[in-house]
C-alpha cells in the first residue's frame, strides 16, 4: 500500500464500515505512525464510530503502544 504503483487501494468489507474502519485506522496508526486521536478523527470523518466499538479502540491502543516500544 505504500507504493503508488499500487494506488488507488481500495479496502472493503461485506457491509463497508466497521472492519474497513478498523483496519484503515490500524494502518495509519501501525504503519504511518498516527496518533490514536487522530486515526479518531479521521474514521469518523469518513462515517465510523470508533466509540460504538470498543474492542476496535483497544486494538489500535495495542497498535499505538507496540509502535512506542
Amino acid at each position: 500500500m505504500e507504493d503508488p504503483a499500487n494506488w488507488p487501494v481500495l479496502i472493503h468489507c461485506e457491509m463497508g464500515s466497521s472492519r474497513t474502519g478498523m483496519m484503515v485506522g490500524a494502518y495509519r496508526i501501525a504503519v504511518q505512525g498516527w496518533s490514536v486521536a487522530a486515526a479518531t478523527q479521521d474514521a469518523e470523518k469518513h462515517y465510523f464510530a470508533p466509540h460504538k466499538h470498543p474492542e476496535y479502540c483497544a486494538f489500535w491502543e495495542e497498535l499505538a503502544k507496540a509502535r512506542e516500544q
